[in-house]
């Protein structure tokens, strides 16, 4: 190939594709283990019949494997995961994650984005004596957002230039996770689509957390993130008086109009002094018992959390810069990606001739 393979694509290819070395090489017949890990150690430079069979068993082209990135350290501290998730299906999760970056990258090279608000602040909770609420309220006031719910979390967010995209995980044992801006690159939060509206607003706004707050981690800063998201969803001065004598008919009415869980009401409530502890243990014992911890018994409807700018991005080089889906796909180095799907492109509609 005429450009220089870069072996750390080829790690990139193979996890996203949750292979092991073991499983390309049966994959590709003419390739052992051994030379592929060797080839991602770089120590051997791969023959063009083995690039070509890389190519086909993963479905990239040469120029992707040619492209210089790195890969990054893993954001191991910085998403809403479960225990249960192994580190097989968090790598492969994040080697897509990378690989979905790298063609915004690629966007962005003829594209600026202009955000429409102040950009998301770095903060150091030492400055606000640690007082996360006074910094999610900061937020709140410095984006200038009305009192009371917010209708559409994702568009405030994109509108201060970050990014966040909606990606399939494969597993409800995670819900999202974010990557702070580095290089020129905006930040982005990267969002399960299998998570319900309520808890994916609160998953973008525990995220939020992380870029504003933990440029370096901490241990608290899952409990920081959370107390974050509570507060920027429900600012104590906006909702206290409504959790005035709680009950589950209550949190159920309360869930249509601040869209966030029942459960967040409920430790809302309990960190605002609305419930007792013990009031609060009986909430989720119940909440398990009836089996509302998985699926609440009310679900939140016409809620627009759909990202843009991703998918802006994909619109203006097709309509404004005149470049063909199949021109994207080979900038990429995509052969078996799908643009639509993965950038959420509407279908053509059909036309009827009469």
């Amino acid at each position: 190939m005429a450009d220089k393979f870069n072996s750390e694509m080829l790690i990139l290819a193979r996890t996203a594709r949750g292979m092991s070395q073991s499983d390309l090489a049966s994959a590709c017949k003419i390739v052992s283990q051994g030379t592929i890990s060797k080839i991602e150690s770089g120590l051997l430079t791969p023959t063009s019949e083995a690039v070509q069979a890389f190519c086909d068993t993963l479905g990239f082209t040469e120029r992707f494997f040619s492209k210089p990135a790195v890969r990054t350290a893993f954001p191991v501290s910085y998403n809403r995961k479960k225990q249960k998730l192994s580190k097989s299906s968090y790598e492969e999760i994040i080697s897509k994650s990378r690989i979905i970056r790298l063609s915004i990258e690629d966007m962005l090279n003829s594209v600026e984005i202009t955000p429409q608000r102040r950009p998301l602040p770095s903060i150091d909770l030492d400055d606000y004596d640690g007082d996360v609420e006074s910094v999610a309220l900061a937020i709140r006031q410095m984006w200038q957002i009305p009192r009371g719910p917010i209708p559409d979390v994702t568009s405030i967010i994109e509108s201060s230039g970050i990014i966040v995209f909606h990606m399939d995980f494969g597993t409800n044992l995670i819900d999202g996770f974010s990557q702070h801006a580095v290089d020129g690159f905006p930040p982005i939060i990267f969002v399960n689509t299998n998570v319900p509206p309520d808890r994916l607003r609160f998953t973008l706004c525990h995220e939020l957390a992380h870029l504003t707050l933990h440029i370096l981690p901490n241990p608290n800063m899952e409990i920081e993130a959370d107390q974050f998201a509570s507060a920027f969803l429900m600012p104590r001065e906006d909702i206290i008086h409504d959790l005035n004598r709680c009950s589950f008919e209550k949190f159920m009415r309360l869930k249509l109009s601040w869209k966030v869980a029942m459960s967040a009401l409920i430790r809302r409530a309990k960190d605002l002094g609305k419930i007792s502890d013990s009031n609060y243990k009986y909430y989720m014992i119940e909440m398990s018992r009836k089996g509302w911890r998985k699926n609440e018994p009310v679900e939140l409807k016409n809620i627009d959390e759909k990202p843009k700018l991703a998918k802006q991005l994909v619109v203006t080089h097709i309509e404004d810069l005149d470049y063909k889906k199949e021109d994207l796909k080979d900038i990429f180095g995509w052969n078996e990606y799908n643009i639509e799907e993965i950038f959420h492109l509407e279908k053509p509609k059909l036309r009827l001739v009469i």
